[in-house]
């Protein structure tokens, strides 16, 4: 008597849902709160948050950071960071900014950024992109908030904004927000 052949356990699912759930765990697993047992993440008013992702196909990389101080109930310092890198050139974005609450969950911002680049294939990088900041923010939730943001460049860069080098950006319009879970 001979015993049925069986199917290998894994053979209905294609390589991709499989890719997407691996994918899915990084990412929630990458959502989680850390312990932090000497306290440096939240000491008094500073408060000091990163993230980081890779697009594995193209060997892209996207991180940032944020470093928030608070100056009184009203009023905070912020200095965020974006690194990105892309096939030809590398990114870092970053921008000083203060944030005045004028409600408990309704802020203006105000600052300046500064934009470089640095080329892979040996070629001198742009000049800078050099920008003001201002916008308004509204957080629905304690780990929810809107905002929307004017940026205006006042040099003569012709590096376009979030790496875009063929359409140069004197000035960029953005709506975001940022949900953590």
């Amino acid at each position: 008597m001979q015993l049925p052949k069986t199917k290998p356990v894994f053979s209905h699912l294609k390589v991709p849902k499989i890719l997407f759930f691996f994918m899915g765990l990084v990412v929630m697993y990458s959502q989680e709160p850390k312990p932090d047992p000497l306290g440096l993440m939240k000491q008094g008013n500073l408060n000091i948050e990163g993230f980081s992702y890779p697009l594995f196909f193209s060997n892209e990389e996207h991180s940032s950071f944020l470093i928030n101080y608070d100056l009184s109930e009203e009023l905070d310092v912020l200095l965020e960071g974006f690194h990105d890198t892309y096939i030809v050139s590398n990114r870092f974005r970053t921008a000083l900014l203060g944030r005045y609450y004028l409600t408990e969950k309704l802020y203006l911002l105000s600052g300046m950024e500064l934009e470089r680049e640095a080329k892979k294939d040996g070629r001198a990088p742009l000049a800078p992109r050099i920008g003001v900041i201002s916008g308004a923010g509204y957080e629905v939730q304690e780990n929810f908030f809107l905002e929307a943001r004017a940026n205006i460049q006042f040099n003569d860069s012709k590096m376009g904004s979030f790496g875009e080098p063929l359409i140069p950006t004197p000035a960029l319009y953005s709506l975001g927000g940022k949900f953590k879970f």
